[in-house]
């Protein structure tokens, strides 16, 4: 005699080994996910490294380019500076494909262009197609990067102080190649740039300063020094420099004969009144 199985039990066993397979299968994404957060994590980490490393931003930009391209694929790498009030941008980093006619260290107009979009909407600018006519109109700059086999396009903003700065550009020939952890990776990304990018460019601001200060004071002893009047400088009645033409007039060897005296042993005694009230009123009623 044949012995079938009842009806419900062999449904009942596909049922239970379905639900495996779809329990195992949520295991496996949430632990690449689990994987993917942490590889993240790290590189992010990474970049906030590279930017207490250095102030050179050629260094910090090609250090964010190799970081970022762990996580993120693309196929060139653009940093860009916008200026909205000459309305121009400038793309200060490039690595990865070329594309030809745009070279690092070129400015560019900011009008018609992805990055004035960014600067203008303040979010991330994201095209991924392969028929760029509808975009010819509208973004007639990123042609050039189109007809170079480009099909992804990534623009995510740089801000400071609440305003855009400049731009991440990511580029990749592959179409479709960006999601939205993609964009979402890069604005983090675009963060550390940013944050970097103002210390950078304080610290460059600050010693390009300073080597004008340097120039100016150079330029200000050198006239002093050349001069044929007599400059003396004194603190509380002392002096503490003497040009050439003065050490010259009071007879002096040199300066150094002169430093540390009081200006009352140089100077004629029906003189000494009048320089004392002249003092008196430069230091606000102090007393000699």
């Amino acid at each position: 005699a044949k012995i079938y199985p009842k009806e419900g039990l062999l449904e009942g066993a596909v049922v239970d080994i379905t639900e495996r397979k779809r329990a195992e299968e949520d295991l496996r994404k949430s632990e690449e996910a689990a994987r993917q957060l942490a590889l993240e994590n790290e590189i992010i980490a990474s970049i906030g490294r590279i930017t207490t490393s250095t102030l050179n931003t050629r260094e910090l930009y090609q250090g964010f380019g190799e970081e970022a391209k762990k996580i993120i694929p693309f196929d060139r790498i653009v940093i860009s500076m916008i200026d909205t009030e000459k309305g121009t941008v400038k793309h200060v980093y490039m690595a990865g494909e070329e594309v030809p006619d745009r070279e690092a260290g070129m400015i560019l107009p900011l009008q018609d262009s992805a990055s004035g979009e960014i600067a203008r909407t303040k979010s991330t600018l994201l095209i991924q197609t392969e028929d760029f006519d509808e975009y010819k109109e509208r973004f007639p700059m990123l042609l050039l990067t189109f007809q170079s086999g480009f099909r992804s396009f990534m623009n995510v903003p740089l801000f400071s102080k609440g305003e855009v700065i400049g731009g991440l550009l990511l580029r990749s020939r592959k179409p479709y190649a960006y999601t939205d952890k993609d964009v979402r990776v890069a604005e983090k990304i675009a963060n550390q740039i940013a944050g970097a990018t103002a210390n950078a460019r304080l610290f460059e601001e600050r010693e390009r300063m300073e080597a004008g200060l340097l120039k100016s004071e150079e330029r200000y002893r050198r006239l002093v020094e050349l001069s044929p009047l007599m400059i003396l400088a004194h603190q509380q009645g002392k002096y503490i420099y003497a040009n050439p033409a003065a050490v010259k007039a009071l007879g002096a060897s040199s300066a150094d004969e002169l430093l540390g005296k009081s200006i009352f042993e140089v100077i004629h005694p029906e003189y000494w009144n009048i320089v004392k009230d002249r003092l008196e009123a430069l230091e606000g009623g102090g007393t000699v």
